[in-house]
């Protein structure tokens, strides 16, 4: 069984009870101090929590930060009366279509994987999930749905083993009656409540989007504790990264696992992610249902930049350096070589210092003439020229493109150190060994759990190291790094078992904002200490400079516009 919280409706755009909290507590400061909300746009700003939440605390009469009162009294005081609060729950829920984590999940229903959904959410999201034709036709039978007004449904239901089905807890925001408030949570419908009690004896339960904070529901799953053998498939409490569970939630895992149950927290990004994880296996058998999750999936969407050095907040760090200045030519010549491949052939050995492309008006390089002539000398080099590298070019995978790629990283391995990866087009930069780094920075890489370059076994090491981009926007041309982890067989060669992703991935899961940020700029830094500010980099060499750059070391920041 599945119980949903309203964590697992955000991806549809519905606010979580504590945005909600935020948004009582606002409205009942400004109306108190006459200013209008616009001073506030910003309900997570730090600043704006401390002084409203300071202003209420010098205040009697409402509960104290993380009670579980606390949302239902700040709601009742913003609207006492029960009629506001079912309209402006309305008007939230107003437009809201299924995210595609409600698409698979009801995906899942079709599979027979997903039986009984309870939930807390006054929304229709899953019911609207389930209406897709897609959908229909794949059920065994229709979603069926009990509430607060047929409570004696959901005994039917579950007695006839009519799945799926759909147990609203707090009733339909279309009932009458609401039940958000404390007070009339105490009144929650027991018969509901007892069925929920009676299949937690018999089945697991997964709870995903859902604090904990509503003592009656919590009440029901520890009375449920009470049965012979409670929760005999586990009791599995999905929450975000960093989370910390309500004591609440704590005690009862702990209970379970008394009760020789398996239960666990396990940390998980967004409901939709979960729900996406689990239909991935099943999604070839499904193409119809497979191609209208893809089509609800977000679509990215473009952040404008902001280059000033003025801030406006909040803003988000990008991983993109300027490249401030970069070869506008490179050498071109007339060879009697085949095509791309067969050149790469050639200059592969000597990548140190020459890079060489062919294009119809030649071959396209940057080496000394000297070395070119030599290593093509079977191939009749001649009419060396040189050749204007066009931006238009640089917008897309082209030859050009491809040179400059081959330049800067090179030219960087050159003057620190790093060593190239021997796949992906030489585009992973990573440490060598741990000798490559200074104390400070082993120090925050030790911060980080990790020891910059290490060996896990006697068949793969690990390296700290970065993704070198490049790309062309805003007619600005940019170095984009990527901190990860490599993997190599013997400190230098790939690594070629079929668990390589899964081994770079288990130190990077708990890297989340801060540890990536810290990343990145110890990366910057180690690029600064070898190359100076801004980064200069020549290839092959400072002492033949067919290829120059010079790249910012402040990373542009993007803000709402």
């Amino acid at each position: 069984m599945w119980f949903l919280g309203a964590g697992a409706s955000v991806g549809a755009g519905l606010p979580t009870g504590g945005t909600l909290l935020w948004e009582f507590k606002r409205a009942l400061y400004c109306n108190a101090q006459r200013l209008p909300p616009s001073r506030f746009p910003d309900l997570y700003d730090p600043a704006f929590q401390r002084l409203v939440q300071s202003y209420f605390d010098s205040r009697s009469g409402l509960p104290p930060q993380w009670h579980e009162e606390e949302y239902s009294a700040y709601f009742e005081t913003y609207l006492p009366d029960e009629r506001d609060r079912r309209r402006f729950l309305d008007t939230r829920l107003q437009g809201c279509k299924p995210s595609y984590g409600h698409l698979c999940l009801a995906a899942l229903m079709t599979l027979g994987s997903v039986r009984i959904v309870w939930t807390t959410n006054f929304d229709q999201l899953i019911e609207r999930a389930c209406s897709h034709q897609v959908i229909v036709d794949k059920l065994k039978r229709q979603l069926a749905v009990a509430g607060l007004d047929q409570p004696d449904k959901a005994s039917d239901l579950i007695g006839d083993e009519a799945w799926p089905l759909l147990v609203k807890l707090h009733g339909d925001f279309l009932y009458r009656k609401l039940k958000n408030t404390t007070s009339e949570l105490q009144s929650q419908d027991a018969t509901l409540r007892r069925h929920l009690a009676e299949e937690c004896g018999r089945r697991g339960l997964a709870v995903v989007g859902y604090s904990g904070r509503d003592a009656s529901v919590m009440k029901t799953l520890a009375e449920a504790l009470d049965a012979r053998a409670p929760f005999p498939h586990g009791l599995f409490w999905f929450i975000r990264p960093g989370e910390t569970p309500v004591p609440a939630v704590v005690d009862l895992l702990a209970r379970t696992r008394d009760k020789g149950a398996q239960a666990a927290f396990i940390e998980v990004n967004t409901f939709d992610e979960l729900m996406a994880d689990l239909f991935l296996p099943h999604q070839d058998s499904l193409a119809d249902v497979r191609d209208l999750v893809k089509a609800a999936r977000p679509k990215r969407q473009p952040i404008p930049l902001t280059y000033q050095s003025s801030a406006h907040w909040p803003v988000l760090r990008t991983n993109a350096l300027e490249v401030t200045s970069f070869p506008a030519t490179c050498t071109v010549f007339e060879a009697t070589v085949g095509k791309t491949s067969e050149v790469k052939l050639l200059t592969q050995p000597h990548a140190t210092e020459m890079v060489a492309l062919r294009r119809k008006v030649g071959v396209i390089a940057f080496g000394a003439r000297s070395r070119l002539e030599e290593v093509f000398a079977a191939f009749e080099p001649k009419a060396f020229d040189r050749y204007g590298i066009e931006q238009r070019r640089l917008r897309y995978e082209s030859a050009e493109l491809g040179l400059l790629y081959h330049a800067l990283a090179q030219g960087i391995v050159n003057k620190t150190g790093l060593l190239r990866s021997q796949n992906s087009r030489g585009r992973f930069l990573f440490a060598r060994d741990r000798a490559a780094f200074t104390p400070a920075e082993l120090t925050t890489w030790s911060s980080l759990k990790s020891r910059g370059v290490w060996q896990l076994r006697p068949d793969a090491t690990l390296h700290e190291g970065f993704e070198l981009a490049l790309d062309f926007r805003d007619g600005r041309f940019w170095m984009l790094i990527d901190p990860t982890i490599v993997v190599t067989a013997d400190g230098q060669a790939p690594y070629r078992g079929t668990d390589r992703s899964d081994i770079a991935r288990e130190p990077l899961v708990t890297r989340y904002n801060r540890q990536r940020n810290d990343a990145l700029q110890l990366w910057i830094g180690f690029l600064q200490r070898h190359l100076g500010s801004p980064l200069k980099v020549a290839f092959p060499s400072e002492a033949v400079r067919e290829a120059e750059f010079s790249v910012s070391t402040v990373t542009a920041f993007s803000r709402k516009a």
